[in-house]
């Protein structure tokens, strides 16, 4: 009997002590896994600040490259401009230039018909023949430069046609008077094609004056780029990708 009373006394102090040790095992694996999982939760947060930091930083070098491209679009199109400006108000006043030593040597050929009754037979004084030559390769220089492949025809036509005008002259198969009506004829036709391109160089001219200002531009030329801003909404895995540096 006695025996037995020790036996359950030794089992009831057994007892408690593994309950002891079974909540002291449980705790250490909570503490553990809570540890596991809070690193684990830690490591996430930081690979997330990380994509959004790579992700910001990507988007302000992308748009810094687009500030960089638009500033460079907009150079060339002003130095375009102040081109086709500059190369119309010279041939403007060139053309000038040349229309009025095309009509000095009209004039002489005129008097020369009035005095002797001939047409372009007598050699012009030298100074307006002379003018008219540098007046034609002043203008063919210019031309040469013009973007609008019609203005560019035009002038060559007008050129031709006052060329041809001051070289009429009379022979053994033409009078002088066919001769004059030939050289009057052109001169009309020269006329209306020099109205025209004079209208043509004053719309290029106003066209690059308003074209300068930023503000009137309706849109930069574009040059080949395939850079997309990344959407500040989005973060992807591992961040926009962009083309290398130029």
């Amino acid at each position: 009997m006695l025996g037995g009373r020790e036996v359950d006394v030794a089992a009831a102090d057994v007892v408690p002590a593994i309950y002891t040790i079974y909540a002291a095992v449980i705790a250490a694996g909570g503490v553990a896994v809570g540890a596991i999982v809070s690193s684990v939760s830690d490591r996430g947060k930081d690979k997330r600040a990380e994509r959004r930091e790579k992700a910001t930083d990507e988007r302000a070098v992308a748009r810094e490259r687009l500030t960089r491209r638009e500033e460079t679009s907009w150079k060339w199109y002003e130095s375009r401009a102040t081109y086709e400006r500059d190369t119309a108000l010279q041939l403007q006043q060139e053309i000038h230039a040349f229309a009025r030593a095309f009509v000095r040597l009209r004039h002489a050929d005129e008097m020369n018909f009035r005095s002797n009754g001939t047409w372009g037979r007598i050699r012009v004084p030298e100074d307006i023949d002379e003018e008219f030559r540098a007046q034609t390769s002043a203008i063919q220089l210019l031309r040469v430069r013009l973007f609008d492949a019609e203005l560019r025809e035009q002038v060559s036509e007008y050129v031709g046609l006052c060329t041809r005008s001051v070289m009429a002259h009379s022979d053994e198969q033409t009078t002088a008077q066919q001769a004059r009506r030939n050289a009057n004829d052109l001169e009309r036709q020269s006329l209306s094609i020099f109205d025209a391109i004079n209208e043509q160089l004053g719309a290029i001219i106003r066209k690059a004056f308003e074209s300068l200002d930023p503000y009137q531009v309706p849109e930069l030329p574009q040059f080949s780029a395939n850079l997309k801003l990344p959407s500040s909404e989005q973060h992807p895995k591992d961040g926009p990708s962009l083309p290398p540096p130029s």
